[in-house]
C-alpha cells in the first residue's frame, strides 16, 4: 500500500486555548491534512517567527477544517499567536506581497488563503555579506579525528568575502522593503521621491519593521485620522524626517494602544 503524501497536524475538534488541552494529542481527537509537498516549501523558506506562526495559524483555521480559505478575525489571531496587532500587521502585509498568503474581504471578518502554488511565491532571504576565515590544517584534522578541544590558535585575519549573487539578492531585499513600505503608507504621492529618500535611509531589518510598526500606530493618531488624513506628511517627507522616531501622545487618541497592548 502506497503511503500517503499527507502530513499530519494534531488538533482537537472542538477550537480551545492550549492550557485547555490534556497533553496527550491523538489524531482521532481532530488533526489538519496538509501535502506534504506543501509543507516542504514552507520549510525550504526562510519565514520569520511570526510570519510562520500566522503561516500555521491560517492552516489550522482553514486546512484543519478541510477548507481552503475562511475568516479570521484579527482577535483570533492575536489570541493564538501572542503577538501584538502591529506585529501581525506587518507580517500579513510581507505574506501577502510575498503571494503566499491571499487576503480577501470576508463576510464577518477578513478571509485568508494560503496559496498552495509555491512556484507563484516571492519570498527573498535578506542576505549579509560573509567572511572567510582562515583555518589550518592541523586544526581540520583534530576536529576529523574527534578531539572535541581545539588548539589555541592565533587571532586569523578575516576578509570580506564578494558574491555576486547576494549583491543581487540584497537589491532585490531592498525593492520589496520599499514595495511593502509603499503599500503601507497611506499617502501615496510622489513615489519616486519616496523611493530615493528609502534608499538613502537604507534600512536594516530591524529599523525597517520599526518603520512598519510605527506607520500602523500612527496610522490610529488624530493628525492621520481627522480630515481624511489630510496631515499626513508626504512619505518621501516622512522618511526624510525619521518620524518613525517620534514620540506619539496617547491623549491624541485613547483607543491607540488598545490595539498595541
Amino acid at each position: 500500500m502506497a503511503q500517503s503524501n499527507v502530513f499530519q497536524l494534531t488538533d482537537m475538534k472542538l477550537e480551545k486555548p492550549l492550557s485547555e488541552y490534556n497533553g496527550k494529542p491523538e489524531i482521532d481527537d481532530g488533526h489538519t491534512k496538509i501535502a506534504n509537498e506543501l509543507l516542504d516549501a514552507i520549510i525550504g523558506h526562510d519565514f520569520s517567527k511570526r510570519q510562520l506562526k500566522i503561516l500555521l495559524f491560517i492552516m489550522r483555521k482553514t486546512y484543519g477544517w478541510n477548507k481552503s480559505e475562511d475568516d479570521i478575525a484579527r482577535s483570533q489571531l492575536m489570541e493564538a499567536t501572542g503577538l501584538l496587532n502591529p506585529h501581525i500587521t506587518t507580517a500579513l502585509q510581507e505574506l501577502q506581497a510575498e503571494n503566499v498568503v491571499i487576503i480577501t474581504n470576508g463576510k464577518h471578518a477578513k478571509r485568508y488563503k494560503i496559496n498552495k502554488y509555491y512556484n507563484e511565491w516571492r519570498v527573498s532571504n535578506l542576505v549579509t555579506i560573509t567572511e572567510s576565515v582562515t583555518v589550518t590544517e592541523s586544526v581540520i584534522n583534530d576536529y576529523q579525528n574527534g578531539n572535541s578541544a581545539l588548539p589555541k590558535q592565533y587571532p586569523q585575519k578575516t576578509t570580506p568575502k564578494y558574491n555576486s549573487k547576494d549583491t543581487r539578492k540584497n537589491i532585490n531585499s531592498a525593492q520589496k522593503m520599499f514595495d511593502l513600505f509603499w503599500s503601507a503608507y497611506p499617502k501615496k504621492k510622489s513615489k519616486g521621491d519616496a523611493e530615493k529618500a528609502f534608499k538613502a535611509i537604507n534600512p536594516d531589518s530591524e529599523t525597517f519593521e520599526q518603520i512598519l510598526l510605527a506607520i500602523e500606530m500612527q496610522k490610529q493618531t488624530n493628525d492621520w485620522v481627522n480630515d481624511g488624513g489630510k496631515y499626513i506628511k508626504y512619505p518621501a517627507t516622512w522618511l526624510r524626517d525619521k518620524a518613525w522616531l517620534d514620540e506619539l501622545s496617547i491623549e491624541s487618541n485613547s483607543d491607540l494602544m488598545a490595539g498595541v497592548i
